[in-house]
């Protein structure tokens, strides 16, 4: 069995953790490689070496995308909960303003200030938590789209070069076996 003697496949023999590691790129050349080589190594169930690759490539990629949006989830939430936290300091503001008019008997600013002054602070709490948490979270999100969308085209290349590389080696093999014959 022919192992080709690619760059990224004496880049992946010497491969050393460091501080790659934290990269989502590292990680998926990585596996790619990785699998990669052991494919033209155990040549398994009649899948090529490449075609491994391509499917280590998947649930790397898959593996990588759940990493990048892991808490995601809770800005969101928060970004849709805030809000309902200001409603609700609004409607207990207002049941205070409400009050003080009944206790006062009479509907006068100084009785019903204080409990709307509450409702317009719990409101602009609730808004200055929602949206920087909603616009962070899109933010975030289109930034993880790309970065997926990048990983999945330098993935694609790295499987391309890959397979024309093992058809290369394929042509070199047969042309050595026809000069031995």
């Amino acid at each position: 069995n022919l192992t080709p003697r690619l760059p990224f496949n004496i880049a992946a023999k010497n491969w050393r953790p460091g501080p790659h590691k934290a990269s989502a790129l590292a990680r998926l050349f990585e596996s790619i490689t990785r699998r990669y080589l052991q494919g033209h190594e155990e040549g398994e169930g009649g899948l090529t070496a490449v075609e491994l690759a391509r499917n280590e490539a998947e649930r790397a990629k898959e593996a990588i995308g759940a990493d990048l949006r892991k808490g995601m989830n809770v800005l969101a939430s928060v970004g849709s909960v805030a809000p309902f936290v200001g409603l609700l300091g609004t409607v207990v503001g207002i049941i205070g303003a409400f009050q003080g008019i009944a206790s006062k008997g009479s509907g006068g600013l100084g009785a019903v200030s204080a409990g709307i002054a509450e409702a317009l602070i719990e409101t602009a709490f609730g808004l200055m938590v929602a949206i920087p948490a909603v616009l962070l979270f899109n933010y975030l999100t289109a930034r993880v789209a790309r970065l997926e969308l990048n990983l999945a085209r330098s993935a694609g290349e790295l499987l391309d070069d890959m397979e024309n590389q093992d058809g290369r080696s394929a042509d070199i093999s047969e042309v050595r076996e026809k000069q031995a014959a």
